[in-house]
């Protein structure tokens, strides 16, 4: 971590880290911000919020559980699709709702 900081690295990230006394550990050998990959049944503890702050993480990946509800929300749809002859089902989110929030998150970027 530290020979990636003295190149210039912007973030450490902390993966496959089994104990917070690592991260805290870490955080006061490196003066960069430290990154979190939360990983449900990873090599991580399930940490809360609270604790990965305390512990001296800066942002929390939660790439990886996102992705399997992702997922899991595909394969549902998917069998409703197949019960029902192809029909398309009603939409929880429309285009409009998506829309809305592809500009939002455009205009935080945009931000800084």
């Amino acid at each position: 971590a530290q020979a990636f900081a003295e190149v210039g690295a912007d973030a450490i990230l902390a993966d496959g880290i089994k104990d917070l006394e690592v991260i805290r550990t870490l955080k006061t050998k490196v003066d960069k911000p430290l990154v979190f990959n939360q990983i449900a049944g990873g090599k991580s503890p399930a940490c809360s919020l609270t604790e990965l702050k305390d512990a001296g993480v800066s942002l929390v990946n939660y790439s990886t559980p996102c992705l399997f509800t992702a997922q899991e929300g595909i394969e549902r749809y998917m069998q409703s699709l197949k019960e029902k002859d192809g029909l398309l089902l009603k939409q929880q989110v429309g285009v409009p709702e998506c829309t809305a929030l592809l500009q939002e998150n455009l205009a935080f970027r945009n931000k800084g």
